[in-house]
Parts: structure tokens; C-alpha cells; sequence
């Protein structure tokens, strides 16, 4: 992880053993990293200690599914994939989307606060999540909410855990809210000569108030990641066939001055995925109506439209790279944190940006839930 090795490799297949291996390393003074499908293990700083690697690929499946109240409860190390699979037989989905869903695992997703398109119609992955299982830094087992949706009740600790990649706790089991299968699917593609004809016809739409489900726009540069050439606009439309049908003919007049076709199946997927086939990503947040600002003259740009987050992709970059995006950002109430680079450049820079909360107020809740600092140890922000 960031040029950090461990001692030692863990691969427990049930929550006793997660805790009783969290509860072993805190006495040991050892610090221990968890992860699941490995998809976003570099985001962040490199930890001032790594003893233990947590892996909980194996602490996978459906425990319980009910699908008449639309919730299910799983394992941390389940698969994005195969969580889909399982809830489709049902006619039902977690509306949380993310790239790679194959290797994602439902505790990452949550434990990063992953983006994905899918946050234009569905919000946070965290709005979808009743309540977790997880284990505090000295191997106590906690519960935080609950397993239905009226149970609202307490401190709101699923939602204090997530983006704290496991540094407050281990996520080792979450009771998801679900949504229904739309009866129908279509995925349009528009070309533009410029990305930002593709922005304005977008927000155009979004202005009107076509019911988009999913959009991603990408930039000449970014588009020529998935073999494709030209600026991109990428619509997914879901809900009943006639009502696709309306918002399809919607679609089609906002983007009249584009070269619209069927999009060709998997290439929403594929450009959300851009960020991990590049070298550099850096993963760009801000008001949504000051993105078009923060994003001037930037290249490499895949845009999850409507969500407020962005990825730069380039093959190489260096430190004023990093800091021209972060300044652009962080002077639009946004932020900048590097997701994927060599180690070089890692070395180089603090992959946070200024902290969005207080190093104080966040040390005091480092301390209260990881008194000791077991868990991923200065991978976040403040050295924290």
C-alpha cells in the first residue's frame, strides 16, 4: 500500500475472527490495514505503521434478504457484482454504483465513500445503508442502526464510518435499503467536438427536468481511454418502456446540435473505470455549480455529471499538476485527493488536501473509537 509492506497477511471468514485479529494486533501495538476487492487501497497516505494486512474477501454472501420490506443484510467482503446478481432474481437492486463492481465490496464501498453515477438519482452509498456491523480499533464488536427503515433512533455512526477508509473501524457487516428493478433500460451516446457543448447540454436537460438516471461526460482525451473519439456524453435511462420511450424523445431534442446514437452496451462502465486505467487520477469534488469553474482548462476529464465529482486522467503528472487542481478546487469550496499515481509522485504529495474536518475534532474521534491507532494509522487526513 503506497510502498508499505506488512508483516503478515489475514484472511478472516467470519466476524469472530475479524474482531479476535483486530483485538490480537491492538494488544501487540500492532497497526493493521483492512480491504476487500483492493480497488481504492492506495487512496489516501501511506500508514506510519503496517504489521497486519486485514483481508476480507472472504467474509462474503447474503445473509438475509427481505425482500417484501426491500432490505438485506451482507457480509463486508460481498461483491458489488454479486450482490446485483442475487438481489435481480428478486427484481430488486442496491441503487449504489460504482466501477469495477466485480472486485468492489459492499464494506469498501462504504468505507471510502466511492463515487459512481449512480449519485444523481440515489445520493450517498451511505443513504442506502440501515445500519453496520463493526469492529473498533482494540477488537470491540458494535452495532450502529438498525435493520429497518423506520428504525432512525441513535447516533448516526453508519454514516460518521463512511469515507473513513477503515480508520475508525472495520466494517464487517451492513443492512442495506434497496430499490426495484426498472421494467427498462437505454443508454444514449452524444457526441460533441467540445466537452463543454456536452456540459451545457446536460445541464440543459437537467434544467428541463428530464428524469436522467445516470450521466457521464468525458473529454477528447478521457474518451480515448475506452477507444472512443471525440468529447462524450453518456445517458442512461431507466423506469417503465413508455415512459423511456418519452424521456429518450426528451433526450434526443436537448441534444439535437450532437451525433446521438444507442450507446454500445458497457460504455457508462467502462468510462467510470477510466480513473483506474490511467496513471495519475485525481478525484475532483465541488459545488456543482461551480464545477464548470474549478474544471477550466483542464484535460483528461471524466465527469459524473450531477453528483459534484470529477476525475483528472493523465499518464504522468507531477507536484504543480497536483497543485493547480487542488488551488482550483479548493478555492470553489471543493476538494482534490489523489487517487491513483506512482509512488514518486506519492512521496511527493499529501494525497488529502486541506481536511474537511477540524484535525481536532477528527483526532478526538480517532481516539474515542481507536485509542491506540491499530487502524491504518496516518492514512488519513492530518496524518491521522
Amino acid at each position: 500500500m503506497n510502498g508499505a509492506t506488512p508483516s503478515r497477511h489475514v484472511a478472516p471468514t467470519s466476524v469472530d475472527e475479524v474482531a479476535a485479529t483486530v483485538r490480537e494486533a491492538d494488544g501487540a501495538n500492532q497497526a493493521i490495514v483492512c480491504f476487500g476487492g483492493r480497488t481504492r487501497l492506495d487512496v489516501g497516505n501511506a500508514p506510519a505503521r503496517y504489521d497486519v494486512a486485514l483481508d476480507l474477501a472472504a467474509l462474503s454472501g447474503v445473509v438475509e434478504h427481505e425482500a417484501g420490506d426491500l432490505t438485506a443484510t451482507v457480509l463486508a467482503g460481498t461483491t458489488v457484482g454479486e450482490l446485483t446478481r442475487t438481489l435481480a432474481a428478486k427484481g430488486q437492486m442496491w441503487p449504489v454504483e460504482v466501477a469495477r463492481p466485480q472486485l468492489a465490496t459492499v464494506g469498501g464501498v462504504l468505507a471510502g465513500a466511492a463515487p459512481g453515477p449512480s449519485r444523481l438519482r440515489y445520493a450517498h452509498p451511505r443513504d442506502w445503508v440501515l445500519g453496520v456491523r463493526a469492529v473498533l480499533g482494540d477488537g470491540t464488536l458494535t452495532k450502529a442502526g438498525g435493520k429497518v427503515v423506520k428504525n432512525v433512533s441513535g447516533y448516526d455512526l453508519t454514516r460518521l464510518y463512511a469515507g473513513t477508509y477503515g480508520s475508525l473501524c472495520v466494517i464487517v457487516e451492513a443492512n442495506l435499503k434497496l430499490w426495484p428493478l426498472a421494467d427498462a433500460e437505454r443508454t444514449l451516446l452524444a457526441r460533441f467536438d467540445d466537452v463543454a457543448k456536452a456540459w451545457s447540454a446536460v445541464a440543459t436537460m437537467r434544467r428541463d427536468g428530464t428524469d436522467i438516471d445516470a450521466v457521464v461526460t468525458a473529454d477528447h482525451a478521457a474518451a480515448s481511454y475506452v477507444g472512443e473519439i471525440g468529447a462524450l456524453a453518456v445517458v442512461r435511462l431507466r423506469g417503465a418502456r413508455p415512459v423511456i420511450t418519452r424521456l429518450a424523445d426528451a433526450v434526443s431534442r436537448a441534444l439535437a446540435a450532437a451525433d446521438l446514437d444507442d450507446a454500445r452496451p458497457g460504455l457508462l462502465e467502462e468510462l467510470i473505470d477510466v480513473p483506474f486505467r490511467s496513471g495519475v487520477a485525481l478525484r475532483i469534488a465541488a459545488p456543482e455549480s461551480r464545477m464548470r469553474e474549478v474544471l477550466e482548462g483542464a484535460t483528461g476529464v471524466v465527469r459524473l455529471d450531477g453528483t459534484g465529482t470529477a476525475f483528472l486522467v493523465r499518464e504522468q503528472a507531477d507536484e504543480s499538476w497536483v497543485k493547480r487542481w487542488r488551488d482550483a478546487s479548493e478555492t470553489r469550496d471543493g476538494s482534490a485527493v489523489l487517487e491513483r499515481a506512482p509512488l514518486t509522485l506519492r512521496q511527493q504529495v499529501d494525497a488529502w488536501g486541506i481536511p474537511v474536518l477540524p484535525r481536532a475534532l477528527a483526532a478526538r474521534i480517532k481516539v474515542a473509537l481507536d485509542p491506540r491507532s491499530t487502524l491504518a494509522p496516518g492514512r488519513m487526513p492530518g496524518g491521522l
